[in-house]
C-alpha cells in the first residue's frame, strides 16, 4: 500500500490526501486542476489513536520533502473522521494540517457529480441485508 494513487506536480508543497483514487481525481478536478500534489491512501486505515501514518502518506512525504501543508479530504463518514483526525495528530509537528471533509455527499466524488450535475445509483456500505439504492 505505500505505492497508491497520485498525480505529483513539479513544483508545490501542497498535498491533498484522500481515501480513494477516484476522490483524489475528483479534488484535482474541483480544484480546477491546480497544479498540487494529490495522494490517495487506499482507504482510511488509520486505526483511531495510532501514531502510524497509512503506508502511502508515510512514503509520499518521505519522497517529496519539499510538502509543507497536508490538507486531509477523506471521507465525510466516521472512519474518514476519525481517520483524519489520527494523521493530523501525527503530522501537527511537521506540517500545517487542514481538514477538509466535503460540503456534499460522502466523498469528494460525490460532491464533484452534485456540482456537475450527474446522477448515479450506488449501493451503500451497508450489511447485504440491508442493501438500498440510492439516487445522488
Amino acid at each position: 500500500k505505500r505505492f497508491s494513487f497520485s498525480l505529483p506536480p513539479t513544483v508545490s508543497t501542497t498535498l491533498y490526501v484522500t481515501e480513494s483514487a477516484i476522490d483524489a481525481l475528483s479534488v484535482y478536478v474541483l480544484r480546477e486542476k491546480k497544479p498540487d500534489h494529490y495522494l490517495s491512501i487506499a482507504g482510511a486505515n488509520t486505526p483511531h489513536g495510532t501514531d502510524h501514518l497509512p503506508l502511502a502518506l508515510s512514503h509520499y512525504l518521505s519522497v517529496h520533502p519539499q510538502i509543507e501543508t497536508v490538507c486531509l479530504c477523506l471521507d465525510n463518514d466516521s472512519a474518514g473522521i476519525r481517520a483524519a483526525q489520527s494523521i493530523r495528530s501525527c503530522l501537527s509537528a511537521r506540517y500545517k494540517t487542514e481538514l477538509m471533509m466535503p460540503k456534499q455527499g460522502k466523498d469528494y466524488n460525490e460532491q464533484l457529480m452534485r456540482s456537475k450535475g450527474l446522477q448515479n445509483r450506488i449501493a451503500t456500505r451497508k450489511p447485504k441485508h440491508e442493501m438500498e439504492e440510492l439516487t445522488i
